[in-house]
């Protein structure tokens, strides 16, 4: 096993399973190839080439779900694949932080871009979000006949203008 910085471990079916972090090894900007590493009681072997940053590896029950920048993937006991979630499936960008799998086999991802996301089979989701503007980098904001409106922005250090085109946002009473 390579030597560096690891951001996720966790125990599944009598075997280790960890993370290394080539992104946070590296300390660059640029995205790094991560590889996840199973130890089987004997050597450590690299089992994933996907070539995304992995952001954790949970175990629930007889799943292990891993979860990358942009899908989730589960596996079985045996590492069978069990499903996968990413854009494909959803229709929409994910960019999930973690991933569980409920006693019923719905996948949860909490996910930066999109809130909450149940997932019943794949291609089955909902999303479930907060209510309130869909970002928190709010440059004005006005209130015409019990209406507020957000409209989104954000200054840099030197005060110019970052061009953030999130849209507009209204919230009635």
């Amino acid at each position: 096993m390579p030597v560096g910085s690891y951001n996720t471990i966790c125990a599944f079916s009598g075997k280790i399973y960890a993370n290394y972090s080539r992104y946070l090894t590296s300390n660059q900007t640029i995205v790094q190839k991560d590889s996840v590493f199973v130890y089987d009681g004997i050597s450590w072997n690299n089992i994933d080439t996907s070539g995304y940053v992995c952001r954790s590896i949970e175990t629930n029950g007889n799943y292990l779900v891993i979860t990358y920048n942009g899908y989730v993937t589960t596996f079985d006991n045996l590492l069978g694949q069990v499903g996968i979630v990413g854009a494909y499936q959803t229709q929409f960008y994910i960019d999930p932080s973690q991933a569980v799998r409920d006693a019923d086999g719905h996948l949860w991802i909490a996910d930066r871009a999109n809130g909450l996301i149940k997932d019943w089979d794949s291609w089955s989701n909902w999303r479930y979000a907060p209510e309130g503007p869909e970002t928190n980098k709010v440059y004005n904001l006005d209130i015409v006949d019990e209406t507020m409106w957000v409209a989104p922005g954000e200054r840099s250090d030197l005060w110019t203008g970052q061009y953030n085109f999130d849209g507009a946002f209204n919230f009635q009473n």
